[in-house]
């Protein structure tokens, strides 16, 4: 039973942290997405898609690493 609630609490735990790094992103590309909105430099278009972009790639590569 032991090693049960141990299992669980890892999970748990492990889903928590996904949770707090989606919301983090989450927060990223709003951000990000306000910054391109203020301006209208094409540059500056080029960085916000690229940090979208690698977010996304951060979030399945999170994802992936807990639950391995």
């Amino acid at each position: 039973m032991k090693k049960v609630n141990t299992k669980k609490s890892l999970l748990d735990s492990s889903i928590g942290e996904l949770r707090f790094a989606l919301l983090q992103i989450l927060h990223l590309k709003i951000t990000l997405q306000e910054i391109e909105a203020m301006t209208n430099d094409v540059l500056v278009a080029g960085v916000v898609k690229n940090g979208l972009e690698r977010h996304e790639m951060d979030k399945l590569i999170h994802a992936r690493n807990l639950f391995k």
